[in-house]
């Protein structure tokens, strides 16, 4: 509510340059100068090239653990069977000691597993944080470009707004761009691992 309340009043002390300054453009988009801009980190990532790419190999690490995963358990399967047609053959005590050695195998199992899926969470995450990183310059341009003083993330809830002011498109284009030149800043968000 807080938050809420602090964000309509930045809103409202900047309406009136932004009043001002759309009244004056409202022609194209692209004539518009604005004291606030919205955007979509979250479209901004998975519609930009670099941000296409890091989910490619999000999805590709993410894929290759599940394969991983099921060659495992069929691995475990197979091994329970065995462990299984051995009940009739051992005496209880040493099929009680190959039992545990067995839970104990898939519980160690289990963890790495969950640490690994956990790790590649994190560098998920971190990558997103990176690639803000690098396209902060981008939005900083974008804002210069229409006199902005702020821009807000256009999920925050009770946020209305013109989609004239919306940068998101803008500022992929320009990764986009940037991407096709230097094709390396995926290898510098990757290198955050």
């Amino acid at each position: 509510m807080r938050r809420a309340s602090f964000l309509f009043l930045i809103v409202l002390v900047l309406s009136s340059k932004l009043a001002t300054s759309q009244e004056a453009n409202l022609g194209s988009k692209n004539n518009i100068k604005s004291s606030i801009l919205v955007l979509s980190q979250d479209e901004l990532f998975k519609r930009s090239l670099p941000g296409i790419e890091l989910l490619k190999i999000f999805e590709k690490r993410q894929a290759s653990l599940f394969t991983e995963a099921r060659r495992i358990e069929q691995d475990f399967i197979l091994e329970e069977k065995k462990l299984t047609e051995q009940r009739l053959l051992l005496d209880k005590e040493d099929f009680q000691i190959l039992a545990d050695k067995f839970d104990k195998k898939v519980e160690k199992m289990r963890n790495l597993r969950a640490e690994q899926d956990k790790r590649l969470q994190k560098d998920f995450i971190n990558w997103r944080k990176k690639f803000l990183q690098i396209a902060l310059p981008f939005i900083r341009n974008v804002m210069s470009d229409f006199n902005a003083l702020i821009v807000l993330e256009s999920k925050n809830r009770g946020l209305v707004y013109d989609q004239k002011i919306d940068v998101t498109e803008n500022i992929i284009k320009l990764l986009n761009a940037e991407f096709l030149k230097n094709p390396q800043l995926l290898s510098q968000i990757l290198a955050s691992e």
